[in-house]
């Protein structure tokens, strides 16, 4: 999975040495993820506060690819388990993402855009009880989809708005969930 990350980095890396004005951009929002529900919890904080940075290659006016670093923040359940007392179960989200984003202008100033690509998720779970605690971890890659918003305040500034979906971020039979994690961020875009 290593390699993998350094060849995508690699990629975009060099696609910003053949690129004209405005090509290569960076990315970088802050917004809310939302970790859904937890089966048998009596109470929830399901939403964290999650941020990303992106590094992207504009083809053309309606095609781009970008890749980076994502951190969908933390959600804490609880609920009781029988024979045990009250169990806390706290889960982290992070990972590595790359994906296409096409893009429709409305005008000079507005464009809508869509993207689909996959994250090379980590998702990290504490568990505690009365006496006890312990941790597990999965990581692997799954696919994401989003849409939204673009208003270019010049020709190298931009502000986003948008609504991602990560699909079934970790692993039943290693950390003994699976979780669509969804996140609405806004943030600002940076062209060279």
């Amino acid at each position: 999975m290593k390699k993998i990350r350094l060849i995508i980095l690699a990629a975009l890396v060099s696609s910003s040495g053949v690129a004209y004005a405005n090509d290569v951009y960076i990315a970088g929002s802050i917004g809310q993820s939302d970790f859904g529900s937890m089966g048998g919890a009596t109470s929830s904080d399901k939403n964290g506060t999650a941020f990303k940075l992106q590094l992207g290659y504009q083809f053309n006016p309606n095609w781009a690819v970008e890749g980076g670093y994502v951190d969908l923040g933390k959600s804490t359940y609880s609920g009781p388990v029988p024979g045990y007392g009250m169990a806390t179960v706290q889960i982290k989200a992070t990972g590595f993402n790359i994906g296409a984003v096409g893009t429709v202008p409305l005008n000079d100033k507005f464009s809508l855009f869509g993207k689909f690509g996959m994250i090379d998720g980590k998702v990290e779970a504490q568990v505690t009880i009365p006496g006890r605690s312990g941790s597990a971890s999965a990581t692997k890659w799954k696919p994401t989809y989003g849409f939204g918003v673009k208003y270019d305040v010049s020709k190298s500034l931009g502000i986003v708005g948008e609504y991602e979906h990560f699909d079934k971020l970790g692993d039943d039979s290693t950390i003994g969930f699976t979780a669509k994690i969804n996140l609405l961020s806004a943030g600002v875009m940076a062209k060279f």
